[in-house]
């Protein structure tokens, strides 16, 4: 007759396993070990880790126990324990020897490392609680031996305490968790157990030692140039504890990760920083696909980057399937290529798809870039044959002014760092007016043979800074760039009269035009009529980019008693509608007689 003793095989317990894991973490997992757990969460329809455990008895006669089939939190002794194994006195059993065991058993390829167990059990005489480890070659260890004890000593390991024990089982095959009567099994007079344990939580280290392999396709790994999200398929095959991750690595950091399978191939505690823990010993398949996206828009932009496809078991032992450089490109080039965020310049030549070139003979990040505009004057010759004659010299200038319609050189030197000339270089200009950012505008200029350039800028252009601006290599914004010149320009202002001899008493009418005013804005003007030898305003004008810029005016002579030579012009100084520096017409005369 089968016989059932009070308190079932109920499996691990974690009842109170919120309380256990906030004060005691788990250790960090490293590649070749993960950790399988029993009854960890300790809910009480929890299965979790139990199909990995194996009941067994012998010499036992008339009853045996049906272990637990849910992990269950209850206090020591009452109905409805965790996962136990006990063995009683009976006359059915044998009378030298009854053992009731709970075993774990690695897989092919897997070996166990150490075992955590939240526990508690006790062994009269006759009684021993054991745990036994199973080397490779089959012989048996037994690392713990309890007998006339009662463990532990002090604590509730259903209390959130540490663990009862810790135990390195050295590479073992399997583990079993053993109560056994030793002899005098039959007759007791009590009906307290011989031997018997109860485990609440358990914590299996598995060594893995082996490596995953697999293959990966798609558009992450083919694409010339990367943007927005791109994925790779991936297939994984692992003879340990299965593929777990396929996963992508930019720069050495992981971007993106996805899962091979379902639970158990799952982390069963997402709030440590241990992604290799389990609820079975063995939790992933041995072969799987995954697609795993890559969101691109969170990388640096407009450069290479180191891509790594690999494939992740469940041991964190990690496998590279697929690795590239490549660029990544997700925005459009900035309005006149400067970007407002970094302040600098890009390269409006970027090739992030072909192979680097140099941009020219010698080309170097570490090239110097002189800047400026030469202007001409003539000096003194102090010295020699030519003593106190003149002649013409060039300089070079940081800023110039210039008239409206002029159109001045620019002059660049583009040098390594000994001086030695960088030779057919593309240089870009670049301008900033006043009010707005630098932009880079027109073509790419070419440096000579001596690492000259010079070009003409644009006339009837407003004052600015000017520069010029080098990209060393195709697949970089890495830049070199001299220092701004400035160049003030003369605002562009006409004048006319009706008449250029009147008598006094008549009127003169005058037309004026100032071009380069800013749309929607105007300009205040002034008439100055040269008197005793200076030039004073004698009327204010309102010019309007509505009307061109153009105004027109009257005026009458009233007190000119003898011939007289009037000179007329307009001025303009600087303005918030105008980008131009102070500017003035032509001198116009009118011949006033009596």
């Amino acid at each position: 007759m089968t016989r059932r003793k009070p308190g079932g095989y109920g499996f691990l317990t974690a009842g109170v396993l919120v309380a256990v894991m906030s004060a005691t973490a788990a250790p960090a997992a490293h590649a070749g070990t993960y950790t399988t757990w029993s009854c960890r969460t300790g809910a009480n329809v929890s299965t979790e880790g139990l199909p990995d455990w194996v009941h067994s008895t012998s010499g036992v006669g008339g009853y045996s126990y049906n272990p637990g089939t849910v992990c269950q939190t209850s206090a020591f002794s009452r109905a409805g324990d965790p996962f136990n194994s006990a063995v009683f006195a009976d006359l059915t059993n044998d009378p030298s020897l009854v053992v009731d065991d709970m075993s774990v058993v690695a897989p092919g390829g897997l070996t166990l490392g150490v075992v955590r167990l939240w526990w508690r059990g006790q062994a009269r005489s006759t009684g021993q609680v054991a745990v036994i480890a199973t080397r490779p070659d089959g012989a048996q260890a037994a690392l713990i031996d309890r007998r006339i004890t009662g463990f532990p000593s002090s604590g509730d390991p259903d209390a959130g305490g540490p663990p009862t024990d810790t135990i390195d089982l050295g590479g073992a095959r399997s583990l079993t968790l053993r109560s056994a009567c030793l002899g005098a099994c039959q007759a007791d007079p009590s009906t307290d157990s011989l031997a018997e344990w109860r485990t609440y939580r358990a914590a299996l280290s598995v060594n893995d030692p082996s490596v995953p392999s697999g293959r990966a396709t798609g558009g992450l790994l083919v694409d010339p140039v990367l943007f927005g999200e791109r994925a790779a398929i991936v297939e994984g095959f692992d003879a340990g504890g299965g593929v777990y991750l396929a996963r992508v690595l930019v720069d050495g950091q992981v971007r993106a990760t996805a899962p091979f399978a379902e639970a158990p191939c799952r982390d069963v505690d997402e709030s440590n920083g241990d992604p290799f823990e389990f609820a079975r010993i063995q939790p992933c398949p041995t072969s799987g696909t995954a697609t795993v996206t890559l969101n691109t828009s969170g990388l640096d932009e407009d450069l290479h980057h180191d891509v790594q496809v690999q494939v992740v078991d469940a041991a964190g032992n990690a496998t590279v399937v697929s690795q590239r450089t490549v660029g990544v490109d997700n925005h459009r080039p900035a309005r006149g290529f400067f970007n407002l965020t970094t302040r600098r310049f890009e390269n409006p030549q970027l090739d992030l798809a072909g192979p680097r070139r140099l941009n020219g003979s010698g080309a170097t990040s570490d090239a110097r870039l002189r800047v400026y505009m030469p202007v001409t004057s003539t000096v003194r010759i102090k010295r020699g044959k030519r003593a106190g004659q003149r002649r013409r010299s060039v300089r070079g200038a940081s800023r110039r002014t210039v008239g409206f319609g002029s159109r001045p050189t620019l002059r660049g030197l583009l040098t390594d760092r000994s001086q030695r000339p960088i030779i057919g270089a593309t240089v870009w200009l670049a301008t900033r007016i006043s009010g707005s950012e630098w932009a880079i505008t027109g073509g790419p200029h070419v440096t000579s043979n001596t690492g000259r350039i010079g070009l003409r800028l644009p006339a009837r252009t407003p004052s600015r800074q000017v520069n010029l601006v080098y990209f060393p290599v195709s697949d970089s914004h890495e830049q070199v760039v001299g220092q701004p010149v400035g160049l003030k320009v003369r605002a562009g202002v006409h004048l006319s009269v009706s008449s250029h001899a009147v008598r006094n008493g008549r009127r003169v009418r005058f037309a004026g035009r100032v071009e380069g005013l800013r749309p929607g804005r105007g300009v205040v003007g002034s008439l100055q009529a040269k008197v005793r030898g200076r030039y004073r305003t004698f009327r204010q004008v309102r010019l309007r980019a509505s009307s061109g810029g153009r105004f027109t005016a009257a005026y009458r002579f009233t007190a000119t008693l003898r011939p007289t030579r009037y000179h007329f012009r307009l001025v303009v100084l600087p303005q918030a509608g105008l980008p131009y520096d102070r500017g003035a017409s032509p001198v116009r005369t009118v011949l006033v007689v009596p």
